[in-house]
């Protein structure tokens, strides 16, 4: 297993991002997990040499690495380090939010996705704030959201 060409995370650029250095750092490796950059078995840079090569803090390199383990991209060996691992589950994962979860089985676009999706349904209120979803979008591979109009007049 061996470690990351440099190449690869020279191609990161804190410079010109949009939203958090956490998110890109996530987004960057799930890219390249996903395209084939980075193989299954291979191990990933140390927190602690990302942090310095990018002079950005060790919690953001942390965060992204949590991200990218709960979303099934790679896996910690205590002392040996990060690993990227093959996905075991090749269906789609899809996040569907909802302010009736009544109208998630009535939807043809989840009739038609249920067989090759694993479908995660979580309800959403007027009240929810925008960001309360925001931790969770990032661990799918897509995100539905599903709206139901009061057509009373």
């Amino acid at each position: 297993m061996d470690s990351i060409s440099p190449p690869f995370y020279m191609q990161l650029n804190f410079e010109k991002i949009v939203g958090t250095k956490v998110l890109y750092v996530y987004e960057s490796f799930r890219e390249a997990i996903l395209t084939g950059t980075l193989k299954p078995g291979q191990k990933l840079m140390s927190i602690k040499q990302l942090s310095t090569i990018y002079n950005v803090s060790k919690d953001t390199f942390e965060k992204a690495y949590k991200m990218l383990r709960e979303a099934g991209y790679i896996i910690s060996v205590p002392g040996k380090g990060n690993y990227v691992i093959e996905k075991k589950n090749n269906k789609l994962s899809v996040l569907v939010l909802c302010a009736d979860q009544s109208e998630v089985a009535k939807s043809p676009l989840i009739s038609a996705i249920t067989g090759i999706a694993r479908i995660t349904v979580k309800k959403i209120s007027e009240k929810s704030k925008t960001n309360t979803f925001s931790d969770d979008v990032v661990n799918y591979d897509s995100v539905i959201i599903l709206l139901k109009f009061n057509n009373k007049q």
